[in-house]
């Protein structure tokens, strides 16, 4: 039973064979494909962290290889690459247990995954590599 502290939500992940959890937005900002998503915990660890599966096995939450948490494709997962749909802008730390910790006003979508008059008049954050 999870009493709610750290290290019984850290013991959770860490033993877990069957953890979800629903990602989704009070408002429409997101394409419909990734608006609401259900995630189910894996067996898989990519950069130390365990792989979260979207319902329906198409896209994957990993941490990528600069310990920032992004939504990908199985190949991008693999890889744990920084390239995916959408990150959180927060470095992930080892005190951060699970992505529900993960500050929600933290997230960044690409265009791909961005309703089109949502994309155009949000603020836009660039990689150092791209400028």
């Amino acid at each position: 039973c999870l009493d709610g502290t750290r290290h019984a939500l850290k013991t959770a992940v860490a033993q877990a064979r069957g953890l979800v959890f629903e990602m989704g937005s009070t408002t429409t900002f997101l394409n419909e494909r990734v608006q609401d998503l259900r995630w189910v915990i894996t067996d898989r660890v990519v950069n130390g962290s365990p792989v979260w599966a979207a319902v329906g096995g198409i896209l994957f939450l990993y941490r990528n290889a600069k310990y920032k948490m992004t939504i990908g494709t199985e190949s991008c997962c693999a890889a744990g690459s920084l390239t995916g749909i959408i990150v959180n802008l927060m470095r992930w730390t080892a005190d951060v247990a699970a992505p529900t910790e993960l500050p929600s006003d933290g997230w960044a979508s690409s265009r791909c995954a961005t309703l089109v008059p949502q994309y155009a008049s949000a603020t836009h954050v660039r990689s150092k590599s791209t400028g």
